[in-house]
């Protein structure tokens, strides 16, 4: 079973991760300003060739896996709660196991697309920072829906979790950066 969080350890949880997505940026360009030594440069190069690919795949796989896995639970949800039956447990009990492969599969790919980020950290740009920062948001409303079981703080974590616009703005971001990078 996994361990609940009270709300100020939650709130204080999403706030640090919320400021670890904005701050990200001030890491990169400290890296920027040619400090370095020349043999770092050349064993900076020679790892960005080797995870650079392993960094497009990734990227491939959280936004293609994302935009189709994303709407099929939604969709389902609709449908769900539409087509319920008042006397029926089997949906509820469907629905439930359903609600645990999105958590899993959405924190999976939320990881997934962060480390796809942070390997390629030196060529990211606005639109890329943006993005992240929206994905820990919603990974972080997500989990403390989870996590905490204070009644408030989950109306709040809802709100924000269940947001279209927010969904539209990072899939809008994603599809920028994609454009932006072929």
């Amino acid at each position: 079973m996994a361990t609940r969080l009270g709300p100020v350890a939650t709130l204080t949880l999403l706030v640090l991760l919320v400021l670890a997505a904005l701050l990200a940026p001030l890491v990169s360009l400290a890296d920027r300003d040619g400090y370095k030594e020349e043999e770092e440069k050349e064993h900076e190069e020679e790892n960005r060739e080797a995870f650079g690919d392993l960094a497009e795949a990734m990227g491939s796989i959280a936004f293609y896996s994302g935009l189709v896995l994303i709407p099929v639970f939604i969709l389902y949800k609709h449908l769900a709660f539409r087509l319920r039956n008042p006397t029926s447990t089997v949906l509820t009990r469907f629905y439930r196991h359903v609600l645990n492969l999105h958590i899993l599969t959405s924190f999976l790919l939320g990881l997934l697309s962060i480390l796809h980020g942070v390997l390629l950290l030196e060529e990211a740009g606005l639109v890329e920072y943006l993005a992240v920062a929206t994905i820990v948001i919603i990974l972080a409303s997500g989990l403390t829906l989870i996590y905490t079981k204070n009644k408030r703080l989950k109306l709040y974590a809802r709100a924000i979790h269940m947001q279209r616009l927010l969904s539209a703005i990072l899939l809008v971001l994603l599809v920028l950066h994609i454009a932006f990078i072929e």
